[in-house]
C-alpha cells in the first residue's frame, strides 16, 4: 500500500497578560515554520482569542479560518496538510486594592457597643463606573475582649453587575475592644483569741472605680 500523508503544520499563538482594565486583551499574532509548506503555498489563519475579565483562557485560532492556497493558481490545497494548534494563554490579573475598617474601644460598662461599618479604600483604585458596596449592619461588642471589625465588600457597577472577581482585595480590619473595668477593693484585718472556730470577715471596701 502506498500512502501519502498530509504535511504537518504547527501554528502557535503567543501568550499575553495585563492588569484588568475593562478592555479586551488580545494577542493576534501567530507563528509557524514556513518550511512546513511547499513552495508557493500560502497559509491563512485568524487568531480570535480574547479575555476581558480577570482569569485565563486560551489564545484560540478560528479553526474555520485556517487554509492553505496555491499562490499561483488560487487553488485550496488544505487537504494536503495536517494542522496542529499550539495555543498560548491570555491572562488578565485582578487589580490589587486594600480596604480598611475602623477601630473602636470602650471600658466595660455592661452595655452593647457598635463599631463603625464604614470602609475606606486605602490602596489601589477602582475602574471608572465601579463602586464599593458593603453590609452596613455594624458589629457589636459588650464583654471584655477584642474582635476584628470584619466588614467585607463587593464591587459592582451602577446597574448592579458584580465586578468583585476583577479585584484582589486585601483587608486591613480595625479592632473592636472592650477593656476590663478597673476596680480597687480593700479588705480589713481582724483578730480574736483562739476558740477553735475559723476567723472570717466578709466585709470589703470599693476604694476605686464603680460597678455598672
Amino acid at each position: 500500500t502506498l500512502t501519502v500523508k498530509p504535511r504537518p503544520v504547527t501554528i502557535s499563538t503567543g501568550d499575553a497578560s495585563k492588569l484588568y482594565d475593562g478592555k479586551p486583551l488580545t494577542q493576534n499574532t501567530a507563528t509557524y515554520d514556513p518550511e512546513a509548506l511547499l513552495p508557493g503555498h500560502v497559509l491563512q489563519y485568524s487568531v480570535i482569542g480574547t479575555r476581558t475579565d480577570a482569569g485565563t483562557s486560551d489564545n484560540v485560532i478560528d479553526r474555520g479560518s485556517v487554509s492553505v492556497t496555491d499562490a499561483a493558481t488560487g487553488e485550496d490545497v488544505s487537504q494536503y496538510y495536517e494542522f496542529i494548534f499550539d495555543e498560548g494563554t491570555l491572562e488578565v490579573l485582578p487589580v490589587p486594592i486594600t480596604v480598611e475598617t475602623r477601630s473602636g474601644k470602650w471600658v466595660y460598662d455592661g452595655k452593647v457597643h457598635y463599631g463603625s461599618s464604614d470602609v475606606t479604600l486605602t490602596e489601589g483604585k477602582l475602574l471608572k463606573g465601579h463602586y464599593l458596596f458593603w453590609n452596613t449592619d455594624a458589629l457589636s461588642v459588650r464583654d471584655a475582649g477584642s474582635i476584628k471589625n470584619a466588614v467585607y465588600v463587593k464591587i459592582r457597577t451602577a446597574n448592579g453587575t458584580d465586578m468583585t472577581h476583577n479585584y484582589d482585595i486585601t483587608y486591613d480590619f480595625g479592632t473592636l475592644s472592650v477593656y476590663p473595668r478597673r476596680l480597687t477593693i480593700s479588705t480589713p484585718g481582724d483578730e480574736k483569741v483562739y476558740d477553735g472556730n475559723p476567723l472570717t470577715d466578709e466585709t470589703f471596701t470599693l476604694e476605686e472605680g464603680t460597678v455598672p
